[in-house]
């Protein structure tokens, strides 16, 4: 047990030094943005980039990895659909964004520092891995399921060929992609350049969760919170479970790579699920269910590597 709270208390710790610096106005709410954009434009990039590129092909792309994934998170969000939709009795829209909320994990964020720290090296590949999933399919797919509760389907449509368009210009997508070509070719960056890129990626981990934090000091929460128990408890509970029943069902892959899966499927929903519910008016709902999971997934994810 000692040996699971030195993994998951620093983590956290870092969650509520980011949460008092804006809380108590040390840091603008605009300064904490700009720390996550740094994040997911320069350090994990760079972070992906240079693990990727230090390592032979053959053990970066796993197959039953990524169909373990994918397997266990649209189960997720199929079953949180259909209870949305025939259970709730919310219409697509809303049916569709509770289920982004369970099964959009927040991978660069959140589960990639506690994977590192209980992992190693292995939690970038799992990493890259869960982020191709989560970008290719995953959020294209309820986006457009959400799209096409409020317009018709031509729209929805068009939503998807929009994200996979984004695809191009996402920096993360750029950085697995030029990764796994070094991985291929061998090729490697000069020693000062390749110096450079070390150290942006060590500032990913910690600078991100102090995004977090400041993130989740800027919710304004409000008084609806109906339905909010649904998502939080699949997002911390259901996603991982099923990911678990994927990897029983197909080959076993290596302990640390499951392992890192296991933790990213129970870290809680993306930082921008608040901004994509409000796009859809479910303002105050998704910035409810992000504050109570990520709160809550202290518990979750410690009882999880007990259990591991």
């Amino acid at each position: 047990m000692l040996t699971i709270f030195n993994a998951t208390v620093p983590i956290f710790v870092i969650i509520l030094i980011g949460y008092g610096l804006v809380r108590f106005e040390l840091l603008p709410k605009e300064g904490a943005r700009a720390l996550g954009g740094f994040v997911l434009v320069v350090a994990l990039p760079a972070l992906i980039f240079t693990a990727l590129s230090k390592r032979a092909f053959g053990e970066i792309i796993e197959p039953v990895y990524l169909a373990a994934f994918a397997l266990g998170t649209l189960a997720t969000a199929g079953i949180v659909f259909c209870i949305g939709r025939f259970v709730l009795g919310r219409d697509m829209t809303g049916a569709a964004v509770m289920a982004l909320g369970s099964a959009g994990a927040n991978s660069g964020f959140v589960g990639y520092p506690i994977a590192a720290a209980v992992v190693g090296p292995p939690a970038v590949v799992a990493l890259a891995l869960c982020m191709l999933v989560e970008n290719l399919i995953t959020i294209p797919l309820l986006l457009a399921l959400a799209e096409a509760g409020q317009t018709d389907g031509r729209r929805s449509i068009d939503t998807i060929l929009a994200s996979l368009k984004a695809l191009v210009r996402n920096p993360l997508v750029i950085a697995i992609v030029a990764g796994l070509v070094a991985s291929i070719t061998g090729f490697r960056l000069p020693a000062p350049l390749e110096r450079s890129v070390d150290m942006l990626a060590a500032a990913s981990a910690p600078v991100a969760l102090i995004s977090i934090g400041g993130a989740l000091a800027g919710l304004r929460l409000g008084r609806s919170l109906k339905g909010m128990a649904l998502v939080v408890c699949s997002k911390l509970l259901l996603h991982p479970a099923l990911v678990f029943g994927a990897l029983w069902l197909l080959p076993p892959i290596a302990p640390d790579l499951k392992k890192a899966m296991l933790i990213i499927a129970a870290a809680p929903m993306m930082t921008i699920y608040p901004l994509i519910g409000a796009r859809f008016g479910l303002g105050q709902q998704t910035a409810a269910a992000l504050l109570f999971a990520t709160v809550l997934s202290f518990l979750s994810v410690s009882g999880l590597l007990w259990l591991l």
